[in-house]
């Protein structure tokens, strides 16, 4: 697919990559890559002031749960609030075992470090999300 101008350049962008969350858009960060998928999300090369001689660049950690009409219906007899409601208590209590066994490595050598996170919450839309930000490491295999 040939892009032809920076509209549609910015168009083809979007549909690549997630909306960053307004922490880290408003402040220069911007999603340049994809780096992997797993089970319950993907990694993101991070990119801060791209192209400027500050440039910094980090790995976005990203984890969505979604709640879906067959597991409502068979785990909580189609009871929406109540599923609503421990699918984000099982979330928070995810997203603070997550966040605070990677915050518990702040400084020891050999372990990637965590640079910041951010958790989105949507229930009245069925998702949400776990964005953390480590510190990115080159391939290895490239030297």
């Amino acid at each position: 697919m040939e892009i032809k101008n920076a509209a549609d350049q910015d168009r083809a962008y979007k549909a690549e990559f997630p909306e960053l969350p307004m922490q880290w858009k408003n402040y220069g960060y911007e999603i340049t890559e994809k780096l992997g998928e797993g089970i319950s999300g993907s990694v993101y090369k991070l990119v801060k002031n791209k192209g400027e001689a500050d440039e910094e660049i980090s790995a976005l950690k990203m984890i969505s749960w979604t709640l879906n009409k067959k597991m409502v219906y068979r785990e909580y007899g189609n009871d929406w609030v109540k599923a609503r409601r421990d699918f984000t208590q099982f979330f928070n209590d995810k997203v603070a075992h997550e966040v605070s066994r990677l915050e518990s490595f702040a400084g020891a050598e050999n372990i990637v470090q965590i640079k910041g996170s951010c958790l989105e919450k949507m229930p009245e839309e069925n998702f949400w999300k776990l964005y953390i930000q480590m510190e990115y490491l080159e391939d290895f295999t490239e030297y």
